[in-house]
């Protein structure tokens, strides 16, 4: 069973992805993030990427090699959260973190995902900082922090990693993930919009719904403008409420591009949401282009810069949720497609076409 470290991008720059193809990763690189092509002179763009519910940092690996291919510095987080079947320590030695089960029926607590997206969220974004250096995310300590193997091993990670990343500020960053991920990448960059260029979001899930409880919200709410869903059952201020509640309710503006899934696409209210949140951020890409605009406004180059904002759709047909991980590689044709419920498309031929929707949304920035 052969595993595609890397795919055909197909486009009418064919020589220029068969460059990147070519290129082999610098001998610097490490397993656990990785780096590749030449970033065409300008460093590398840095890659985040959150992986999704109960899932882990490495069942996106192909899809993030594949980036690094391309010239991209690629970073997947191991969530310690509890939304990860299985999580490693970064202290050598130190216990995994394991999948913590939410109580359902009438225990359900309503707020325990969008309190956990926050916890996701500030991971992203310490790891952000982490890489890039400087502030926000809230933990540069580990910068200077190489007392014990654990401090000295991300020195020689970021060692590796920064003389690849563009010099172009820290806004340069690409917020990726898949499902829960995306919903993480989409809340990161709705808290931090400075900090991130655009991002990729994977058949995110951006609604939930309990009808048992009659609790139904766009999540995470704060990426639709929106506060937390009431809770007349808590009148209790939790930690985290705060920043859920969001006083300028101003939503994701970071351009994106949303790749579903035909299996989520046949959910109404999830990818009505999803439809939802990418017309909101091309509704403030036409309104902040309405108020540049004037008699000059073509020749500066505006209707490109409205373009190259705006948000995208996409759906792969004949998929669902796991084409959009490494599961569907892990196991023969045959026996993948009954273990994991896959769809009609060819596995193969649906990781190409993400990644080729990924890459060509990537290209414009």
């Amino acid at each position: 069973m052969a595993i595609p470290f890397s795919v055909h991008v197909r486009d009418e720059e064919e020589a220029r992805a068969a460059r990147y193809r070519a290129t082999p990763p610098p001998p610097s690189s490490s397993s656990s993030t990785s780096t590749g092509g030449d970033g065409g002179g300008r460093g590398c763009r840095l890659v985040l990427f959150s992986h999704g519910l109960t899932g882990t940092g490495e069942e996106n690996s192909i899809f993030c090699a594949s980036l690094a291919r391309r010239g991209y510095v690629v970073a997947s987080i191991h969530h310690r959260d509890g939304s990860s079947c299985r999580a490693p320590s970064h202290v050598v030695g130190g216990d995994c973190t394991y999948y913590a089960h939410v109580p359902a029926g009438d225990d359900y607590d309503p707020r325990y995902r969008l309190r956990q997206v926050h916890v996701r969220a500030g991971e992203f974004l310490k790891v952000r900082s982490w890489l890039v250096g400087g502030g926000g995310g809230g933990d540069s300590a580990h910068d200077g922090d190489d007392d014990d193997d654990a401090g000295r091993h991300r020195r020689i990670v970021l060692d590796q990693i920064r003389p690849h990343l563009a010099n172009d500020g820290c806004g340069g960053t690409i917020a990726a993930g898949f499902s829960y991920g995306a919903t993480t990448a989409a809340l990161a960059a709705t808290l931090e919009p400075d900090k991130f260029r655009c991002a990729v979001l994977l058949d995110p899930w951006l609604h939930v719904d309990y009808s048992s409880r009659g609790v139904e919200f766009d999540f995470p709410p704060e990426a639709f403008g929106k506060g937390w869903p009431d809770d007349d059952d808590d009148d209790e201020e939790e930690e985290g409420a705060d920043a859920g509640r969001m006083d300028g309710k101003v939503g994701l503006r970071t351009p994106s591009v949303f790749i579903s899934s035909s299996q989520f696409r046949g959910y109404e209210k999830l990818y009505g949401a999803t439809r939802r949140l990418a017309d909101r951020i091309n509704s403030h890409v036409d309104d902040d282009d309405d108020e540049k605009n004037d008699e000059n406004d073509a020749l500066r180059g505006g209707s490109s810069r409205r373009d190259r904002n705006r948000a995208e759709m996409h759906v792969i047909p004949d998929t669902v949720h796991s084409n959009f991980c490494d599961v569907v590689f892990w196991l023969p044709r045959r026996m993948a497609r009954k273990v994991f419920r896959l769809g009609d498309a060819d596995a193969y031929d649906a990781h190409e076409e993400i990644l080729d929707k990924t890459v060509r949304f990537l290209r414009r920035f």
